[in-house]
């Protein structure tokens, strides 16, 4: 018997990093596994003032900004991913998913920004995002 499996709606993760992060690698979370990411996004709740301040996130050997410039960005922009090379989008993740991002300040003062991922849960169970890896 076929199952419908057409009601599935998008589901978000909201990773909030701001100035107190530290420049290497942040934690933001995990992703559950048997997920299809439609997109990634960077969304400034604050403008970054310095110069040269950047962003990279990455998720399981995936990098989707690399080095992004956000002093360009304004509060309510957004600034959506280019799937890694050789891959198409969605990308798909079979397993659970730690999500890292790289702040750079580039002598900024203020500053904040989400990192936003859309995705479908593939399996049956309900789509869930997480501090820890439990």
């Amino acid at each position: 018997m076929l199952k419908n499996d057409a009601k599935r709606v998008p589901k978000s993760a909201v990773f909030t990093l701001d100035l107190s992060a530290d420049a290497g690698n942040n934690e933001l979370g995990y992703i559950e596994g048997n997920i299809a990411i439609t997109r990634v996004m960077l969304v400034v709740d604050e403008a970054f003032n310095g110069t040269t301040p950047t962003i990279t996130v990455t998720q399981a050997g995936d990098t989707h900004f690399t080095n992004a410039d956000i002093a360009s960005e304004t509060v309510a922009t957004s600034d959506l991913f280019t799937p890694v090379t050789g891959t198409i989008a969605p990308l798909f993740k079979a397993t659970k998913t730690l999500w890292e991002a790289a702040l750079v300040s580039g002598g900024s003062t203020t500053g904040s920004l989400k990192v936003v991922v859309e995705y479908i849960q593939l399996d049956t169970e309900p789509g869930l995002h997480s501090a820890t890896n439990n």
